[in-house]
């Protein structure tokens, strides 16, 4: 048995059509995206106007009517950064109202060593008799 259903636009009834049908629809409801879409959907029409993606990146807008993939800056929430190297650490620049990188840097009587996803910071301190050290450290790991 087909299973008969009325095509409605507006209120009124313009024909009946049967489940075996193949029918177009230029304006309504329920569009295939799939078959009924070809090219690159707009935002305006509740697509992201893109056509690839970059692995890893990220869709943000960046307008008021535009949708951008790769690396999320500050402005959206993101580092604006992709890579590292031991030991970097992201630093707030009001100049550039940005993140920079950089790591820390030794002092008198203190040495930094960075190392995947660690920084140690040791401190000699003075006065300690001659081949005895005070150490600190700070790890940071994930």
């Amino acid at each position: 048995m087909t299973a008969r259903y009325p095509l409605v636009l507006n209120a009124t009834t313009i024909q009946e059509i049967q489940s075996t049908d193949t029918i177009n629809l230029s304006l309504g409801t329920g569009l295939p995206l799939t078959t009924g879409v070809t090219g690159t959907l707009p935002v305006a029409n509740g697509g992201t106007n893109l056509t690839s993606f970059t692995s890893g990146g990220a869709v943000y807008a960046s307008s008021t009517s535009a949708l951008t993939t790769g690396t999320l800056p500050v402005a959206s929430g993101g580092t604006g950064q992709t890579s590292y190297t031991d030991g970097q650490l992201l630093i707030g620049n009001t100049s550039t109202t940005q993140l920079t990188k950089a790591t820390l840097t030794a002092g008198s009587n203190i040495t930094i060593t960075n190392g995947g996803g660690s920084i140690t910071i040791a401190a000699t301190a003075g006065g300690v008799s001659t081949g005895k050290s005070i150490a600190l450290s700070l790890i940071f790991g994930f």
